[in-house]
């Protein structure tokens, strides 16, 4: 009788263990910080799933999975999803790293734990610093264009520094790396940079009569013949951009987008170079090499916004600095604004990886919010994928002429 009360009592514990163990290991959960007040905790990954409750702002939660902007925790029991951008490493994985406010000066903002010898630069006027890794969390200081920061640590594209003795972040897409030991010789090289553009200049003054035949044509007949257009559709692969609404992928949508650009740049006698054809990965450097490899008259990198508001819409267009890059834009946003019925968000000066690193006529266009119902509906269907088409084709063609 006591073998059988024995053995009954154990069933028990086996099946209490079974019943609320974790499904991983509690020593490789992450332990995360709240940024944001009245953050939705959901049932799922997916911003459509149902609430089943709210954080606030200080709240603690141990992260056991991550995926594609979401961490999965528990919530009252059941297992729980929280939108990772509104998450934040506590301060004091910084402080055990050796990092601490008294021995990190005002000028050292910004976030990776790799090298603290690598120093980045604020590539846009008036970039916000704020107090948490999040739109909603406080600004606490601004950055001007050129400042230089020190970063020590990333998290879902923002980095984490210190500003004024205390922890800061920075959208790191308005970041880039700056060679600190190499600073004082700019100026020394002054004269070599202006060499290399004098050269510059010579070679493209002996290309003007080729570009007035291109640009004739196309003013007489419409055509884009002589041109060589760089398209590229951006992510791919193990890189799938944002998530939108439904749990739909970036790069699914860009790509269908593309093939419709293609189309009917080739159509309009262009040559069409794809940096990627199909959903695998290349990198940003690789996007960069294939245009400067074709002496590209034009690099029109696609893509879909997102942003963690749903109400958020339109599109809008990137480019670097330059006149030429601007106007590039300029014609390519003005036909979009005409012809597609998104809203217009206008063009912007920003600082691109695929874009500053570009040496001929370049642009990043965002054709809608993927995080909005009504952008979304509309960017999957094929008669807004042929309107973007034929309105870039009509883009090119103003800039060119």
């Amino acid at each position: 009788m006591k073998r059988l009360i024995t053995v009954s009592i154990s069933m028990v514990i086996i099946l209490f263990i079974n019943l609320f163990e974790l499904p991983v290991s509690a020593q490789d959960a992450e332990m995360y910080e709240v940024g944001s007040a009245n953050l939705n905790v959901r049932s799922s990954p997916n911003h459509q799933a149902p609430i089943i409750g709210k954080l606030d702002k200080g709240d603690r939660v141990k992260v056991y999975k991550e995926s594609f902007g979401w961490v999965q925790t528990y919530y009252g029991g059941q297992e729980a999803w929280v939108a990772s951008q509104y998450l934040f490493k506590p301060s004091s994985s910084a402080k055990a790293a050796g990092y601490t406010q008294k021995n990190l000066p005002k000028a050292q903002n910004a976030a990776t734990l790799t090298s603290k010898d690598k120093v980045f630069a604020a590539g846009t006027s008036n970039l916000n610093v704020r107090s948490g890794p999040s739109h909603d969390a406080p600004i606490i200081g601004q950055l001007q264009n050129g400042d230089k920061v020190r970063v020590y640590k990333e998290f879902f594209g923002w980095v984490q520094t210190y500003y004024d003795g205390q922890e800061a972040w920075v959208a790191s897409q308005y970041l880039f790396e700056v060679n600190e030991t190499n600073q004082t010789q700019v100026s020394k090289k002054t004269s070599k940079k202006n060499t290399k553009n004098t050269q510059a200049e010579k070679v493209e003054s002996t290309k003007k009569d080729e570009q007035k035949k291109r640009e004739a044509n196309t003013a007489s007949t419409g055509s884009l013949q002589g041109y060589n257009i760089v398209i590229d559709p951006g992510h791919g692969g193990k890189d799938p951009g944002s998530l939108g609404v439904n749990g739909v992928f970036e790069k699914d949508i860009i790509m269908r987008t593309a093939d419709h650009v293609e189309q009917k740049l080739r159509q309009a006698g262009a040559t069409v170079i794809l940096t990627r054809n199909s959903d695998y990965y290349i990198s940003l450097n690789e996007r960069v090499r294939l245009s400067n490899l074709y002496h590209t008259h034009a690099f029109i990198s696609l893509h879909y916004n997102a942003h963690p508001l749903m109400r958020m819409n339109g599109i809008e267009t990137y480019y670097h600095s330059g006149e030429k890059n601007r106007d590039l834009a300029s014609n390519i946003q003005g036909s979009l604004e005409q012809n597609v019925s998104l809203q217009g968000r206008g063009i912007k000066e920003s600082n691109f990886y695929v874009l500053r690193k570009n040496r001929f006529p370049s642009v990043l266009v965002e054709l809608g919010f993927i995080t909005n119902p009504g952008d979304l509906s509309m960017a999957q269907s094929e008669d807004y994928q042929n309107t973007v088409a034929n309105s870039i084709v009509e883009g090119l063609m103003n800039y060119f002429n």
